[in-house]
């Protein structure tokens, strides 16, 4: 299940998303932008995006935009509750107009992550397999491309995030792509998990005492944070499952306290 998605379908500078340098373009080979493509050289082709909007970035130090390296972050997704955390993108790279590669080895294109402020972490990473060359997944993050290519055609691209917490920081970073034909296009960056349903851990009174007084409160703990919506709470016999009691959620003498450490 998505629990964030990045489209670029809107502008999200300063709102979703923090570049580092403003966005700029020479309506040619020099930009980092969002883009519909409307808005670099003709021959530049980046196909099938997930709408018509996506971010891209060609020989960034060159005027007007003067920036050898680029991020660009997005700060305090909640990931609260969530597991099984992956990342995917789709990325895409122009052909070169001499039909000829041209990332450098210092040419790298890398997503990294951070949980709880713990420190940034690689999880994606595209780079070139010397000078001059096609450039690719780089799946073990040595700085040479060992994975699929990439091509002028959007293509889906994951890896998994082995842990979890309560806010995670995501950082995009565009590296040293700095000559004509050195460039990227990244699309729909998509962070997807596994929610975990809290679990009931204590209750007071303790769970299944011989006598509990008519008018005692019934409190449950549960090992997460939690939220009222709707539904029911049901009670049920032990002996034989039968239903005692349906409690609506919404009713007024039902209670939700939410209390955590620090």
């Amino acid at each position: 299940m998505a629990i964030f998605l990045e489209t670029f379908e809107t502008d999200g500078d300063g709102s979703r998303y923090t570049p580092s340098v403003p966005f700029f373009t020479d309506g040619s080979r020099d930009y980092f932008m969002r883009t519909n493509g409307s808005n670099m050289r003709s021959t530049i082709n980046y196909f099938s995006p997930e709408g018509n909007f996506y971010l891209a970035a060609m020989d960034t130090n060159g005027a007007p935009g003067n920036a050898s390296n680029i991020t660009v972050t997005w700060e305090d997704i909640d990931i609260a509750g969530w597991g099984n955390l992956s990342l995917e993108v789709l990325a895409a790279e122009d052909d070169a107009d001499d039909r000829q590669e041209d990332w450098d080895t210092s040419s790298l294109v890398f997503f990294e992550y951070q949980i709880d402020g713990a420190g940034f972490t690689k999880v994606i990473q595209f780079a070139s397999q010397g000078g001059n060359t096609e450039p690719g997944l780089d799946t073990n993050f040595d700085g040479v491309r060992d994975g699929a290519a990439l091509t002028d055609t959007f293509a889906s691209f994951a890896n998994a995030i082995g842990e979890t917490g309560s806010t995670l920081d995501l950082r995009l970073t565009i590296n040293q792509l700095t000559a004509n034909d050195e460039d990227i296009a990244i699309d729909a960056i998509s962070l997807t998990g596994l929610y975990i349903a809290p679990i009931a851990e204590k209750f007071n009174p303790d769970y299944d005492p011989n006598y509990v007084a008519p008018a005692a409160n019934l409190v449950v703990e549960f090992n997460k944070k939690i939220q009222k919506g709707t539904g029911n709470i049901v009670i049920k016999q032990a002996s034989d499952d039968s239903i005692v009691e349906t409690i609506d959620v919404t009713c007024a003498f039902l209670d939700f306290f939410i209390e955590f450490d620090d």
